[in-house]
Order: structure tokens, then sequence, then C-alpha cells
């Protein structure tokens, strides 16, 4: 993939894991629009996701500007940006957001799928170590049953 546009969630996920550095070598650009900059303020050093991601903000259209009350200002504001420059992805984590970017034709990668791709290079040893350690760390949370889905996937765990 090419061209990424992200939301708040999985940049800090990977900022947290030590992983943001492993975007350039899975996009060739990562977009954020300026609402999720601001929002990533509260959660991790802002400096760090600018020698990664680049600022644009999209431009509203008048076929889409009611946001829908399920997104808040940085999810709507990147999935406008990724329908507007046409991006490869959007990378989201929330299940109801996904949803949304799948209704828009986007297509949608989070950071599960991300620690995949990095499994997959040998640039993580074990999803299920960086997952617990965000868990019990910094309370970051995974349903039971997809962790398991993608540990089973990533063959850190048997199928049932």
């Amino acid at each position: 993939m090419q061209l990424v546009v992200s939301d708040t969630s999985p940049l800090v996920a990977l900022s947290r894991s030590g992983l943001l550095g492993f975007l350039p070598t899975l996009y060739q650009t990562v977009l954020i629009p300026p609402s999720v900059l601001a929002e990533l303020a509260s959660h991790v050093d802002v400096r760090e996701v600018e020698r990664f991601v680049f600022v644009r903000a999209p431009r509203v259209t008048a076929g889409r500007v009611l946001r829908p009350s399920q997104l808040d200002q940085g999810e709507w504001d990147a999935i406008q940006l990724a329908l507007e420059v046409h991006a490869d992805a959007v990378l989201i984590d929330e299940s109801a957001r996904r949803a949304y970017a799948q209704q828009q034709s986007l297509s949608v990668v989070g950071f599960l799928g991300i620690l995949l791709i990095a499994k997959r290079v040998g640039r993580v040893a074990s999803i299920g170590h960086v997952v617990r350690q965000l868990m019990a760390d910094h309370k970051y949370f995974v349903g039971a049953q997809l962790l398991r889905k993608v540990l089973q996937t990533a063959g850190e765990v048997e199928s049932s």
C-alpha cells in the first residue's frame, strides 16, 4: 500500500508499543487530519508521531457535511480525508467506526492488522506479548474473542 490515512488509536498503540517507526516500511505516505494530531497530543509525544506522518486537513464537500453521531471528529476527518485522497486504506481500530469506513468503500486496517504484518516480517516476536503489555500498562482494550482470533492467525495459540 502506498497511501493511508490514520485515526488516533492505531497511532497511539503503535507509539506506546515502540512500533511507530514500522509505519514507513509498510506505507509510503501516512496522512492524518489536524483533529487527529490534536487528539494524539493528550496520549503520546506528538513530535515522535510527526516524524512518520503528514498532517493534512480534509476539504468538506456538500455531500458529506453531517457527521454521524457514532464518529468523533478525528474519525470523521480521517474517513473524509481517506475518501478525498483515494487512500489505499484507513487505519482505525474501533469496530463501529471500521464498519462505517467500510460502508464508505474504504479498506480498513487496525493496530492488530499491523501487528500481524510486523510478526510476519520478523519485527515482533509475539503479538500476545505486545498486546498484553499495552493492556497492562496503558489500559488498551481488545476483546478476548478478537485477540484469540489474531493470535490464532499469528500461530501463537492452537485453533479450537
